[in-house]
């Protein structure tokens, strides 16, 4: 199998809780980016998807921090914040 995407995103915490705390400007480039990636996601007709992700907070704590975690759902609900939006 041939890779055929391959991305690197960061975000701060309540990325959606809390949008408004970041300025606008710097929140409509943050979005047009992720719309952007959209795209070239979309453009790239996957069949599986793979994710190397940190849910450190949201799913793990402290006492059971697991080197890795394979989810295997068609779908997660997420993010733990309240959505405002």
């Amino acid at each position: 199998m041939a890779l055929s995407f391959a991305c690197a995103l960061g975000h701060a915490p309540g990325i959606l809780a809390w949008r408004e705390a970041a300025p606008a400007e710097q929140r409509e480039r943050l979005y047009q980016a992720f719309g952007q990636l959209r795209i070239r996601l979309d453009a790239a007709r996957l069949d599986c998807l793979v994710l190397f992700t940190a849910e450190h907070w949201a799913n793990f704590f402290l006492d059971h921090m697991s080197p890795y975690c394979i989810g295997r759902a068609q779908e997660f609900a997420g993010p733990i914040e309240p959505r405002r939006y």
